[in-house]
């Protein structure tokens, strides 16, 4: 969690779930990181402490890296189990390196009416997805494929 986080916030998180608080410059979690049951790519400046905790407290391999020269990378796509669905303007390399360390397809999309900024547009898991209200029958069809949401 942000180092924002109250304990008044904190209190509230079932004890089952294992938690961290990252002291972190880039401390906006979901635009700073993109994450699902077998990686996170993170922004290139996070520390080393918050790559460790990360891994630590997910469980998975945690890598820096760019999406389409943007560092923000959770802000830029969406992951789950089953794909990613990423910024239109990742470049080749950008994809190869996401299908290597996340293991699963990727497809370029937008939201909102072509918005790039696909972590502003909507929430998702493997289950389904809120999206934003001005997604097209286009973008919710790649939206669906490229996660596997049917």
């Amino acid at each position: 969690m942000s180092n924002f986080v109250t304990q008044e916030d904190l209190d509230l998180i079932p004890d089952e779930l294992e938690i961290a608080v990252m002291e972190e410059k880039y401390n906006a979690t979901g635009n700073n990181i993109l994450v699902n049951d077998k990686a996170a790519l993170v922004h290139p400046g996070v520390s080393n402490e918050t790559v460790k905790t990360l891994a630590d407290v997910l469980g998975v391999e945690v890598v820096r890296g760019t999406i389409a020269k943007i560092s923000t990378v959770g802000s830029v796509a969406l992951a789950n189990s089953k794909g990613i669905i990423c910024h239109p303007r990742a470049s080749e390399g950008d994809i190869d390196f996401l299908k290597k360390i996340f293991n699963v397809p990727v497809t370029l999309a937008t939201l909102n009416y072509g918005t790039p900024w696909l972590g502003a547009c909507a929430v998702i898991n493997d289950k389904g997805a809120a999206v934003g209200d001005k997604s097209t029958p286009i973008e919710l069809g790649k939206l669906e494929d490229g996660l596997g949401l049917f």
